[in-house]
This record gives structure tokens, sequence and C-alpha cells, in this order.
């Protein structure tokens, strides 16, 4: 491997730059513009962070490119292309496409990897098991629709819970859409169009990994506990798994393979998110690129190395990887979600009461004394609280841990 080009790196996916760049690598870094607002802190310091790395911000859309954008990213010598974050994936398909770089993904399934309607059109075409939906471009269509109450209500072009809300009548259905339409979302887009959909009953998984030339390889499977809370997602808690811990492991896999084949995928990191009801699994969405949040680096301290970022440097560099392998959990591990639920001042910093517990092996907060926080309505708005990423002997001594973390951060604040 001589030269790799890394697209938005950001978030997590600044953890595979710094592998990348760390391993002597040729590495070139591309910023698709416009930046989405809690990425631009971090983007912008990119150039300065990687002293030799080619830099370079260019139009998301590749009909934007002007000739010397085209130059820095399709440049002969490159010999892997990773998308490192959200917004790069159509840029790094189209470079890989224009280079003949293999493996690349399909170009037949292209639009179905960044919009969520066509995602699961894509699967109910391919027969495989999809969440039945509706794509809107009109508060107008709202009226056709013949749907059951309550649905989920979403951007097709969004990430992190941005803009999705649970609904229960028509009339909260179109004042949702008309809300959220024509805004510019977390990613620094435009919402010309929503996805409404039935609303699933079961338990929420995601799985990690990368792809690799024998087809997906698994880093870590988690399950997530979130909830509504005045019709907006909540997250609760991320807990990893071992495949002992899963249901229908075996299915499991299977159905994300067939997923990713659907949709074209043939390389890169993947963040899949999928409902277990008990007889079927479906498909929410999936992100193809690392997992946010320093969820990598976790991953690897719960299985001795191995997560989908080493995963996919591994392929990158022509090494071999056992596509069926989940990697040993050596310690069972969670990432509590800090929120709240109403409005909140802190009297105290929270960082000061859970550094001093001893489970807690990470954590990021975002408020100190003196602030106030509001109930979060994304993923976004979460991390504007913080998150915390704690270890056990047991997944039985998780919940006792979760429950002693919350307690400490519910004593920094009162209601207002």
């Amino acid at each position: 491997m001589t030269r790799v080009l890394m697209v938005d790196p950001t978030s997590s996916g600044e953890i595979l730059l710094a592998r990348f760049y760390q391993s002597g690598g040729d590495v070139s870094i591309a910023v698709t513009e416009p930046v989405p607002e809690s990425f631009r802190e971090q983007a912008s310091a990119l150039e300065s962070s990687y002293p030799g790395a080619r830099y370079r911000t260019v139009p998301r859309d590749p009909e934007g490119w002007a000739p010397e954008d085209i130059d820095f990213l399709c440049d002969s010598s490159l010999s892997y292309v990773s998308c490192a974050g959200e917004n790069g994936v159509r840029v790094a398909d189209e470079v890989r496409s224009v280079l003949g770089i293999n493996p690349r993904n399909s170009y037949v399934a292209g639009q179905a990897r960044i919009d969520k309607f066509l995602a699961q059109e894509r699967l109910r075409q391919q027969g495989l098991p999809h969440i039945k939906s509706w794509m809107i471009q009109n508060v107008s269509e709202v009226d056709l629709l013949d749907l059951d109450m309550p649905c989920i209500v979403k951007p097709t072009n969004s990430a992190g819970s941005d803009g999705v809300s649970l609904v229960s009548s028509k009339a909260e259905l179109r004042a949702h859409v008309s809300r959220i339409l024509s805004q510019t979302n977390a990613m620094g887009s435009v919402t010309d169009r929503v996805v409404v959909q039935h609303v699933v009953a079961g338990t929420e998984y995601v799985i990690d990994g990368a792809m690799s030339p024998d087809g997906p390889a698994i880093a870590s499977i988690g399950r997530y506990v979130k909830e509504f809370v005045f019709g907006a997602p909540a997250y609760r808690s991320l807990t990893w798994l071992s495949s002992g811990d899963v249901p229908r492991y075996d299915q499991l896999i299977k159905y994300v393979g067939k997923c990713l084949d659907a949709l074209g995928v043939k390389v890169g990191c993947f963040h899949f998110e999928v409902f277990d009801t008990g007889q079927d699994w479906l498909m929410v969405e999936v992100g193809l690129r690392p997992h946010g949040g320093g969820h990598p680096n976790f991953t690897e301290r719960l299985t001795d190395g191995v997560s989908q970022v080493s995963l996919e440097i591994s392929v990158a560099s022509g090494d071999r990887v056992d596509p069926k392998k989940l990697p040993p959990r050596t310690l069972p591990g969670r990432v509590i979600f800090l929120a709240v639920d109403e409005d909140v001042r802190f009297e105290e910093d929270p960082a000061d009461r859970l550094q001093g517990l001893s489970f807690v092996e990470d954590f990021k907060i975002a408020v100190s004394k003196g602030d106030i926080s509001a109930p979060p309505r994304s993923l976004f708005d979460t991390f504007d609280i913080g998150f915390v990423f704690i270890v056990a002997n047991d997944l039985a001594l998780l919940d006792e841990y979760e429950e002693k973390v919350r307690q400490e951060f519910r004593s920094t604040q009162v209601a207002l």
C-alpha cells in the first residue's frame, strides 16, 4: 500500500486516518463541503494535525468538482480509497469508480447507499426482509398515505437520529414533515425528502465491521437501549455482546451479508443497525463508515485490539481476515449515553463525580458547572451532554454500574 485517500476522516474516522498516517503511508485527506457543524472544528484542524499529508476541501457532489479537485482526488497513484465519514460515501464511490480501483462499490445501487428510503426499496426489490416505507416530498402527500399510527418519520439523507420523530396522528406527521422539509439537517444537507416507516417492535442491534474480499468481517455486535421522549429518540446505552448473547446469530450474519450485497457494498467500514422482531431481522439503516464517538477504540479495549478500523487497515494492506469469526470479547462493556428528561442546570461538574468511579474506562462530558441542558432531540444533542464507557466482569454487573453512573450524574443537576 503506497498511497491512501481518506474522505471525511471526522469523528471515529480520524482514528482510521491516524493509523494510516502513523504507519508511514502516503496519505491524502479530502473533506467534503458543506462540513456539518458538529465536525467543523475537527475538520478544520486536520491539515495542521497531519503535516506532510495532502489536504483539500471538495464539493460533496461530484458534479461540482473543479479540474483541480479531480486532479487531487483521482490521482492514478492511489492504491486505496477509504470513506471515513458519513458525508464521504458518494465521493469515495466516485473516486474508486473513476480510477477503477478494486474493490469498488456497485454503481447500480449507488444512490441507495445514501438514501434511507431507497435502501429499503433496494431490499424489497431483492426479496429481503425490510421495513415498509413511504417517501414524501411535499406535506400534501401525507393525506395520501395508507398507514397505521404511530409511525416513524425522518430525513432520507441525515444521520445520528437527526430529524427522527415518532408521530401518533396524521396531524403530527404533517407538522413534523413541514418542520424538517427544506431545512438544513445535521449533515449540512437540505432535507428535500422524508421517509415514513411502520414502527418495528423488537430489540435493536448494531453490527460493526469492514468488507473483506471474502465478505463482511464482523468486529463487534452491540445491543441498543433507547426510547422515545416527546417524540424524539433518546439513547440510553449500547452494550457489546458475544455471539452467544445474540439470538439466531448465524441467521443475523447471513442477513447482514445479503443486505450489504443488495446495496452493492464491497469495500470499507460499515455500521449496520437492525431490529430483531423475534421472527425476522429487519435492517434499519447502514452507515458506510466507522461507528462514531470513538467506538473503535472501545471495541479494541474489549477484544484485545480488534475493531472495524483494524479490519479495514488489514484489508487495505492486503492481509486476509476471517469474514465469519466474531473476535472474542475479553470483557463486557457498555456506553452509557447521558441525557436529561427536563430542563436542568448543572450545579457541579459531572466529570468531577465520574472520574473517581473505578469501573469507568473513559468518558466525554460536554457540560460543566453552570450549564443548562434540555432533553436531547437527536444523538448529536446527546453528545452535547456526554457519554461514559464502562467495563465489568459480567453483563449483570454492567446494570449495577450504569445505575451508579446515572445517580452520580443526576446528583450534579437541579430542575429548572
